[in-house]
């Protein structure tokens, strides 16, 4: 699958370094949706982009298990304007690698569910 942006040698290490140092299940979600692929949302077709992993604390700030993530839904990929949105808690089960990296604006009309606004349509 194509990366969003290269790394270098070092911001591999760096990130080796930061996911071994992740309780386990921040870790295992981490190594399985790294935050340099685009992902599509399968609830709505958004793709959408990793911006952080976090572990659902209890009431009593006691670790759950449970892991979400929160994601950024910006252009080029999706039309939702010049400013995009930043969503949290999302369940990373609900996302699946996306390989169509072209812009919104280069697909085909059903390929996209944020077609709303746009010109002539």
């Amino acid at each position: 699958m194509k990366t969003l942006f290269d790394l270098s040698p070092e911001e591999i290490k760096e990130w080796e370094q930061w996911v071994e140092s992740r309780p386990p299940k921040i870790k295992e979600t981490a190594l399985r949706l790294p935050p340099w692929f685009l992902y599509t949302l399968k609830e709505t077709g958004q793709r959408v982009t990793i911006f952080s992993y976090e572990e659902v604390l209890s009431e009593d700030h006691e670790r759950t298990g449970v892991v979400q993530v929160k994601v950024d839904v910006l252009e080029p990929y999706n039309c939702v304007g010049p400013v995009g949105r930043r969503v949290f808690g999302i369940d990373p089960e609900s996302l699946e690698p996306c390989s169509d990296h072209r812009p919104w604006w280069e697909r085909n009309p059903e390929d996209d569910v944020l077609r709303e606004g746009v010109q002539g349509e």
